[in-house]
């Protein structure tokens, strides 16, 4: 039975309970979903994706953006996870691709370039059994001569007989474009295309067959071959971090 001497404190004890249990729901308090997160404690793929590079990578094949998008499991597995984390980290010299992770220049740490590769890849999906046997992500430069006649059977048809543009695309041989790729660059997109450009991969630039390692060498070491000597020159400094 409780004394009634005391009914006055625990009626106090109560309502003091009451108000603390309440104060979540106080007006004005903002809600925990509206609380601010400090940039470096930010772990939602899409937050740091729309931040830090959707503006250049769309997540699909529809938007065009300044690069490619990197939902396209061709290009996931010609890269691979560890590319893609070293790309995401340190950016491509020679490029508009800047350094992400802290330690480099960039905004973000360690453990958020994990989460936006691992959300990257998962995005992408799984690659098409028919595409298992994807060459290598690097190589060295081909046969320039041998490029030509590379290129006249797989991309003349859509890049124009002289690589200046056809009908169903551009110049590949434009020094402004050439100034702003690397050779790595020029790979990628002949083996990965571009899915939001229509670009087919390097099975798919021609009907019957799909290039070979030493064709996607040779047309690479072509396209390059019409660099002139002041994109040389920029890409060098680029490259060693020196300026004119």
């Amino acid at each position: 039975m409780i004394n009634p001497m005391r009914l006055p404190q625990i009626t106090l004890f109560s309502l003091i309970v009451l108000i603390l249990s309440g104060c979540d729901w106080m007006p004005g308090k903002p809600k925990r979903a509206d609380e601010y997160i400090r940039p470096e404690n930010i772990t939602d793929f899409a937050t740091l994706y729309n931040t830090n590079c959707a503006s250049c990578h769309s997540l699909d094949s529809k938007t065009l953006a300044a690069a490619r998008p990197l939902n396209d499991p061709v290009y996931v597995a010609f890269a691979g996870k560890d590319m893609i984390k070293k790309i995401t980290s340190e950016g491509v010299d020679g490029t508009t691709m800047p350094a992400a992770l802290d330690s480099k220049g960039g905004n973000l740490t360690e453990k958020q370039i994990d989460i936006i590769v691992d959300g990257i890849i998962k995005s992408a999906g799984r690659l098409p059994d028919e595409k298992a046997k994807i060459p290598p992500y690097s190589a060295p430069l081909g046969d320039a001569k041998a490029g030509l006649k590379v290129y006249t059977e797989f991309c003349a048809s859509c890049h124009g007989k002289d690589g200046n543009g056809g009908t169903l695309a551009g110049s590949i041989i434009n020094s402004d474009y050439l100034a702003l790729v690397s050779d790595q660059t020029l790979r990628t997109t002949i083996v990965a295309g571009r899915t939001d450009l229509g670009m087919p991969d390097w099975q798919r630039l021609h009907q019957s067959k799909h290039m070979s390692n030493s064709d996607i060498a040779d047309v690479v070491a072509w396209i390059a071959s019409h660099r002139t000597e002041t994109n040389l020159q920029l890409e060098q400094e680029a490259a060693t971090g020196d300026k004119p």
